[in-house]
């Protein structure tokens, strides 16, 4: 018997199923959300380029040769070159411990100052040397193609183990192995040592120590060393890693959604704020995009929007599948698995399509036959093809959403204007304007009624449709006061409006009427006048003052309250002086009577008492000062409450033995 329809799609989708499975098993879950586009590109090579100074140096030596690498690697001319060769030229003479920097400038800029002939490992003669000038030490040494003492090596081993070490150490020491492993002078013996610490579990039991936030918008792992940056950390592991299995080639087992992972928080990070940040933000990317470690494919569209109005050949979608750094890396077989609308994910359009290669970076499909406006979530998956060959293994995806716009082109049908002598009025004169012409100029009362109607239509199918922004605009010719109309939009899609006089101020005049359409889906926004009217409102109101638009006011100038007169300087000197006349003639009793303590307690609790009141009473004379000075009423009595608790007990004290030592003492037998 025949295949029934429903059958048949059951069929297919099986046997797309069937198809794609087992390319997916071993695929990520998700896409990264994005890659380094050509946009961030920009911005960080304008991030870099605004930080250097006048005199064309970046800051210090070290911020200077994170800029001269960032724009060397991205293939930027470096400004003023001469000034960065001079500031590493002088660096190499007088800062030997930053020498690495200096003269990596001076090689990438080929600056004409002569390199030393040899470098000297300033932290060997240390014992307990900085792990951090080793590895600019041994990387001077690279440059210079010098030999590296063994004792450097055994103190790198020791700390690339993260239990013995901090995770900066570790990147630190690992980088330092990395460097070793490339100079083809290293013994067969030191590289057999650096072998044993680059084993598979090794290099995952440092891949498990990343931090593991619990996110719900992105899972995101990166390695955390306090007072370091993270950026910094991540990038020196995962760069050392990177490195030494390319020297030691061996079956990886690091956990791919892992690198994804650190590949996504890279990303995250992707708008630095520093020098040095953008640096390892570049390496560790490039780390995760070229090299032995799992390279995890990400997909983007370089042209998400579509146009109804094109050609059916023209209305494919097209995606790039790329690595981190968006840039094409191998073939890859990429699969369209339902494309449905935003506002409903049920009405699925298309679904269980492979994508054709457009050419060797892009990959395209014929979205829609007849597309209508609108915006579409497309969801993909990703293969990736290994040729045998390649040293990397690429890692697709099983599912990454992309977001495409249709947009086309409208017109206008079944434009009319209604006129109506009075609202009662049952008959009305019907005019017909076609799109892109002008109604004859007609002359209306304000009893009249005037109702616009019309159809917008997609200019390819000739569908109707419903655009968000529909308004009418009258414009006076003389003083240019509008007035905006708001479309209404029956069941049926046809648009309507009437004309209120209301909103015309009651200005006699001639009114240009303009029909404005735009949507976010619209390729060519409307802005079409249809006809002038001539509005008279009556003769009584020709007095009224024409309103102008935009007129410049007269400016306004602030007259501020002239300030008082004040006293003459000397009058205010003299009451100053009388006011503090009592301290003084206070201070000169004192001096000529003599200060009478002899009921002053020295001894006993009697003394404490005495001291503390006549501390809170200094105190409170204090408080009167500074009120005077600054303090407000409400302010200075909630002090006053609180020097009062202290005051009262002291001062009970005080009088209370005062009291009982002038009364004379009674002789008893």
């Amino acid at each position: 018997g025949k295949i029934s329809s429903h059958s048949m799609k059951l069929f297919r989708v099986a046997l797309f199923l069937f198809a794609v499975l087992p390319l997916c098993l071993a695929l990520l879950d998700q896409a990264p959300s994005s890659s380094f586009t050509e946009i961030d590109q920009s911005s960080l090579i304008s991030f870099v380029l605004s930080q250097q100074k006048a005199n064309g140096i970046f800051g210090d030596i070290k911020n200077s040769y994170f800029a001269v690498t960032i724009l060397s690697r991205l293939n930027i001319p470096v400004p003023q070159e001469s000034a960065l060769c001079d500031q590493a030229h002088k660096t190499i003479i007088a800062e030997p411990d930053f020498r690495f920097y200096a003269l990596s400038i001076s090689k990438t800029l080929r600056c004409k100052n002569s390199l030393p002939a040899s470098t000297f490992f300033a932290s060997e003669s240390q014992s307990a040397g900085n792990l951090s000038q080793i590895h600019l030490d041994v990387l001077s040494a690279e440059l210079l193609n010098q030999p590296f003492p063994e004792s450097i090596l055994d103190k790198a081993l020791s700390q690339a183990t993260p239990s013995k070490s901090t995770l900066h150490n570790t990147g630190l020491a690992l980088q330092i192995l990395a460097t070793y492993a490339r100079n083809p002078s290293v013994s067969s013996a030191s590289r057999k040592k650096i072998e044993n610490v680059v084993s598979s579990a090794s290099i995952q039991k440092i891949f498990d120590l990343a931090s593991r936030p619990k996110r719900s918008t992105a899972q995101v792992i990166w390695f955390e060393q306090s007072l370091v940056s993270p950026i910094k950390t991540t990038a020196l592991i995962v760069d050392a890693i990177s490195d030494l299995l390319k020297e030691f080639p061996q079956e990886s087992t690091v956990d791919e959604q892992q690198v994804y992972q650190l590949g996504e928080y890279f990303l995250i990070q992707r708008r630095v704020r520093s020098l040095e940040n953008a640096f390892y933000l570049l390496e560790g990317l490039n780390a995760l995009s070229h090299g032995p470690l799992p390279v995890v494919l990400t997909i983007s569209s370089p042209h998400p929007i579509l146009s109804a109005a094109s050609k059916a050949s023209e209305t494919s979608f097209k995606v790039r599948v790329t690595n981190l750094l968006g840039e094409h890396v191998t073939k890859a077989r990429v699969y369209l698995l339902q494309a449905a609308p935003v506002s409903d994910d049920s009405n699925v359009i298309l679904s269980n399509q492979e994508l054709f290669p457009v050419s060797e970076t892009e990959y395209g499909l014929n979205l829609l036959k007849k597309p209508e406006p609108g915006a579409y979530n497309l969801q993909f998956s990703v293969a990736p093809v290994q040729d045998g060959q390649a040293k990397a293994r690429y890692v697709g995806f099983s599912s990454a959403t992309l977001r495409a716009k249709v947009v086309t082109t409208i017109t206008i049908s079944d434009f009319e204007l209604n006129v109506q002598d009075s609202p009662d009025d049952v008959m009305h004169r019907r005019i017909i304007v076609n799109y892109g012409e002008q109604s004859k100029r007609m002359a209306l009362t304000p009893k009249q009624r005037v109702t616009v109607s019309f159809k917008v239509r997609n200019q390819v199918q000739m569908r109707l449709l419903r655009p968000r922004q529909v308004f009418l605009r009258f414009t006076h010719f003389l003083n240019l006061h509008e007035f905006y109309i708001v479309a209404k939009l029956d069941p049926k899609l046809h648009f309507s409006a009437s004309l209120s006089t209301a909103g015309l101020k009651g200005i006699n005049g001639e009114y240009r009427a303009t029909l404005l359409i735009g949507d976010a889906f619209v390729q060519n926004q409307i802005e079409w006048d249809f006809g002038v009217f001539d509005i008279t409102f009556g003769d009584n109101i020709e007095g009224r003052p024409v309103l102008q638009k935009q007129v410049l006011l007269p400016e306004i100038h602030h007259e501020f309250r002239p300030a008082e007169k004040r006293p003459n300087p000397f009058i205010s000197l003299v009451f100053s002086g009388l006011v503090l006349a009592p301290i003084f003639f206070l201070l000169v009793g004192w001096l000529t009577v003599g200060v009478n303590v002899n009921n002053f307690p020295f001894s006993g609790p009697q003394f404490l008492y005495a001291v503390g009141f006549h501390t809170c009473l200094g105190a409170i004379l204090a408080l009167f000062v500074i009120y005077w000075i600054e303090l407000t009423m409400f302010q200075t009595l909630g002090y006053l409450a609180l020097l009062a608790i202290p005051t009262i007990p002291l001062g009970q004290q005080t009088l209370r033995y005062v009291h009982f030592a002038n009364q004379p003492k009674v002789k008893t037998n």
